[in-house]
């Protein structure tokens, strides 16, 4: 583990010289033990951008990170009394020192991950009596399963939280890394961006043949109860989709998607990332979203415009 300045002399030069270390919390800060959202636990390293801190202009009360990597504006405009405990590092691309700064912790991860992930369900896995797993089945250990759930042959599980009665069909892929990248146009490269949250699940969902899900970034990917995803599906990193939501077969989810309660995305639909299909809300085959689709009403096209309010009953 090293501490934030070790980190900090680790960036390529062009990053190095941008980022400044708030130096009176400095000695007595801990040492970095992992990357985290916002409020993540105590002593993680995080990150603020600007986009998030004019949507958010109170983040950090119960910020929890020990250290924050922030944009200038953000930091100087904080009131005296914010992140007490918390090493600012200051930098005009947060986003990308973040990336740069994770890697030590995202290495551990990759280790940890190809030792787990093998043909066989790992001793550390939380299995539930009464789960049913079919042949071929990959679960490494950092998943729990509850009773009643299906797992079908060829499927392979990791960082997840799956509730009871859940069925899970054959050759689906669950809390693998989603795409994660930031790009260094000075350094003319491709920085990882880390994938440290789960999958979650919960009870009576179904997620069939062939789809992925991919595990949150700094958050989790969360699939509420009693959804329905059909087959070959795209589930990108921290979408949610809600209660009794279906998701037809061959749809692209794009990353942080949100699909509420009871919507229906039609087949082969992709939602840029970030957008929401509301209440109620319908998409209509091959529909490519790029802007919200409103509760309760049927967007159709390329791009997806509004056709009509979705009618009782359908």
């Amino acid at each position: 583990m090293k501490l934030l300045s070790e980190l900090r002399d680790s960036l390529p030069e062009p990053h190095r010289s941008q980022s400044i270390i708030r130096g009176y919390a400095l000695e007595g800060n801990p040492t970095i033990h992992d990357v985290a959202g916002i409020y993540g636990g105590r002593f993680s390293l995080g990150f603020i951008d600007d986009a998030y801190n004019k949507k958010h202009p109170t983040w950090y009360v119960g910020c929890r990170l020990g250290a924050a990597v922030m944009p200038p504006d953000t930091f100087h405009n904080l009131p005296d009394y914010a992140l007490p405990r918390t090493t600012g590092v200051v930098t005009s691309n947060p986003r990308l020192v973040f990336a740069y700064m994770a890697q030590p912790f995202l290495l551990e991860r990759r280790d940890a991950e190809r030792l787990s992930v093998r043909s066989d369900i790992h001793p550390d896995a939380g299995i539930h009596e009464g789960v049913i797993i079919g042949r071929n089945v990959s679960i490494g250990p950092d998943v729990v399963i509850e009773t009643g759930t299906i797992i079908s042959p060829g499927a392979v599980i990791d960082h997840a939280r799956i509730g009871e009665n859940v069925y899970i069909g054959a050759n689906v892929v669950i809390g693998g890394p989603g795409f994660g990248y930031v790009i260094d146009d000075e350094l003319k490269t491709v920085v990882t961006f880390p994938h440290v949250g789960c999958v979650i699940i919960k009870q009576d969902a179904a997620v069939l043949a062939g789809t992925c899900v991919c595990r949150g970034s700094l958050q989790n990917t969360l699939i509420a109860q009693n959804a329905k995803i059909d087959q070959l599906c795209h589930i990108a990193h921290n979408c949610y989709i809600g209660e009794n939501a279906l998701v037809v077969a061959n749809t692209t989810l794009g990353g942080s998607t949100k699909v509420h309660d009871y919507a229906w995305v039609g087949t082969s639909t992709t939602t840029l990332q970030g957008t929401a299909i509301g209440w109620r809300g319908m998409t209509g085959a091959a529909a490519n979203v790029l802007h919200d689709v409103d509760d309760e009403t049927i967007h159709v096209g390329n791009p997806a415009k509004f056709l009509r309010n979705r009618k009782e009953g359908e």
